[in-house]
């Protein structure tokens, strides 16, 4: 039986969380953003100007270039983890840093 059975389950986005599932995820995914975003500002000698959350939100953001560059290539999307998926989070979170660092130079974050 899928687990919104009911109507009003559907209606209450916190009918997950009480269970723990979303969270979880939720969890996950901030992790391997703050690793893939470490990763990328290490490989792009970014590591001292950025803090966890910039590192965070870098590998999330970098997480979804990815994504993108991954189905223009005709791999598909990545919904679950794999090493092809790591490795497409971190190419386009070092293509952000790039970025960023092209347009707003050395200042710190």
């Amino acid at each position: 039986m899928p687990p919104f059975h009911r109507l009003s389950d559907l209606e209450r986005p916190t009918h997950c969380l009480r269970k723990g599932g979303t969270s979880m995820y939720l969890l996950l995914w901030i992790l391997f953003g703050g690793i893939v975003g470490w990763l990328a500002s290490l490989l792009t000698h970014n590591d001292s100007r950025m803090g966890i959350i910039a590192n965070i939100v870098v590998g999330l953001v970098g997480a979804a270039i990815g994504g993108l560059i991954s189905h223009l290539v005709g791999l598909g999307g990545v919904s679950i983890f794999t090493w092809t998926g790591l490795g497409f989070a971190l190419l386009g979170s070092v293509i952000l840093l790039l970025l960023v660092n092209a347009i707003h130079g050395n200042r710190r974050w």
